[in-house]
């Protein structure tokens, strides 16, 4: 029962992107999803790990060359996410091999750069 409602929780989180003739996006935050990333796609997997633990080393203005050199990324967008009260945010998106991949990365007060392990 659960396992159903999960599912049919994920297929309508996607569906509104398909139906609009869109790729879905494989939303990072999401443990879930990124579970399911590692046993269906462990290379994709790998290179998003990597990407999430160097990209603070990184300067703003380079992100986008960095993914695109180094991890054969396409469609990068790395942009500020809405404000918060908390730690500036940003918005990062980036295809691999045809397959889109979204999340929110947030900077703490170091300047190092993290992954939400939330839904946003």
């Amino acid at each position: 029962m659960i396992r159903t409602l999960v599912t049919a929780l994920y297929i309508a989180a996607i569906a509104p992107s398909a139906w609009a003739g869109q790729a879905a996006s494989v939303m990072m935050n999401n443990a879930f999803e990124l579970q399911s990333i590692q046993r269906s796609n462990p290379r994709h997997y790998a290179i998003i790990t990597q990407i999430l633990s160097e990209i603070g080393a990184i300067p703003d203005a380079s992100v986008s060359h960095w993914l695109q050199k180094d991890f054969g990324a396409t469609d990068v967008q790395y942009t500020p996410a809405e404000p918060t009260n908390g730690p500036a945010r940003r918005h990062l998106v980036f295809s691999l091999d045809g397959v889109r991949y979204e999340g929110i990365i947030t900077l703490n007060s170091f300047e190092s750069k993290t992954i939400q392990a939330s839904h946003f």
